[in-house]
């Protein structure tokens, strides 16, 4: 995997590309809301509005939401998640928003 982060005065920007993935975008994506969604609302995930993306890489889905505490969102983000390339796929990720994740 490589990784670069960004931050500034509007919060932290994440790009991630890698080799390894779970065959779709929109898995990939689920398993990142998790960060910013409330544990304890079982109704949190519901919330959460996912977006494919057409003309983007093989596969693409984005999630685009603005903090609402009353909807378990709990912070302000944005994921875009890309797939290319079939049997030597590639996978990009890039987060923002001030629940994503360091790199490494």
């Amino acid at each position: 995997m490589q990784a670069c982060e960004w931050t500034g005065d509007h919060g932290r920007f994440t790009a991630q590309i890698s080799t390894a993935g779970t065959g779709t975008a929109d898995r990939d994506i689920h398993g990142l809301v998790d960060s910013f969604i409330d544990p304890m609302r079982r109704d949190a995930i519901g919330q959460i509005r996912f977006e494919n993306i057409t003309g983007v890489g093989d596969d693409a889905t984005a999630v685009l939401e603005q903090r609402d505490e009353s909807r378990g969102i709990l912070n302000d983000v944005a994921i875009l998640v890309v797939h290319r390339g079939g049997d030597s796929e590639r996978a990009a990720v890039t987060m923002s928003g001030s629940r994503a994740a360091p790199c490494s």
